[in-house]
């Protein structure tokens, strides 16, 4: 590329570019068939995606509304106030920052919080010094709820599993108690309603964050806890459908590439054509 502003690759530069093709024109239609296959299979699996996206979206606003019942489940629901619904204090982590190591207890940050999943992927670590003063504050524990109020407001995860972690400032932790399932509650924090109510209190907000006592202030709906858990329960399956087909897609892409990667440079030809 040139030096100026717009970035171009000179004509000259392209026309010396030398392209990589097999002897007959026979094995170029088939390659490109080949890889044009990988294609319409991955924009298949992603139209797939998006449709059951929408399936679960729809079924979330009607199942965590109240608006459609599953069998068996009659009893009139309740509305609360988050606070009046947690087993302790909702909390957030350290407003100080510590010392960053390369490994030690992984320290989440709302970055962590991906589709409403812990990712630990990209972790920073802190050392276990530092854990244990942290964590007379705060210390998630399996089945707590995480809550972004800073930076990315609004994003929401459930801890599966007992790894040893802790979490920083921008992300709350609430803690279900007796009244409400954790999984439910889980949900409850995606749906549309608290989406809205959530809007609302950050766009309030100086800071555009959402505040500790405004979290406290969030009405949550909720039916007799053997309901919560067949709710939860569907939609729990809805979204492992949705972990099997982004894995799929995720296949299927790794497929194309390495198929492109052999095919575009010859270290692989077809069979057919070999055999021809």
């Amino acid at each position: 590329m040139n030096g100026s502003a717009l970035q171009e690759i000179p004509i000259s530069t392209l026309r010396a570019f030398k392209i990589a093709l097999p002897p007959s024109k026979p094995e170029q239609d088939a390659i490109a068939a080949a890889l044009t296959d990988t294609d319409i299979l991955i924009e298949s699996l992603e139209q797939l995606l998006i449709k059951k996206r929408h399936i679960k979206q729809g079924s979330m606003q009607e199942l965590l509304s109240g608006k459609r019942r599953l069998t068996d489940y009659a009893v009139e629901w309740s509305t609360d106030n988050l606070s009046a619904l947690v087993q302790t204090p909702i909390t957030d982590g350290p407003h100080s920052t510590p010392v960053f190591y390369d490994s030690g207890v992984p320290f989440l940050s709302v970055n962590n919080l991906i589709n409403n999943r812990i990712d630990l992927s990209d972790l920073r670590y802190i050392s276990r010094e530092d854990d244990q003063l942290f964590s007379k504050k705060c210390k998630p524990r399996k089945n707590d709820i995480l809550l972004g109020k800073a930076a990315s407001v609004g994003k929401v995860a459930l801890v599966e599993s007992d790894l040893d972690l802790n979490i920083w400032s921008p992300i709350a932790l609430i803690r279900a108690g007796a009244r409400i399932a954790p999984q439910f509650l889980y949900y409850q924090l995606q749906s549309a309603e608290t989406a809205a109510q959530i809007t609302v209190l950050t766009n309030s907000s100086s800071q555009g964050n959402l505040g500790m006592g405004d979290i406290e202030k969030l009405r949550i709906s909720y039916p007799e806890i053997e309901e919560q858990a067949a709710i939860a329960k569907v939609l729990s399956e809805m979204d492992a459908e949705l972990v099997v087909l982004q894995a799929r897609i995720a296949k299927a892409r790794g497929l194309k590439q390495a198929m492109a990667q052999a095919l575009l440079t010859g270290q692989i030809r077809l069979t057919e054509l070999q055999a021809a």
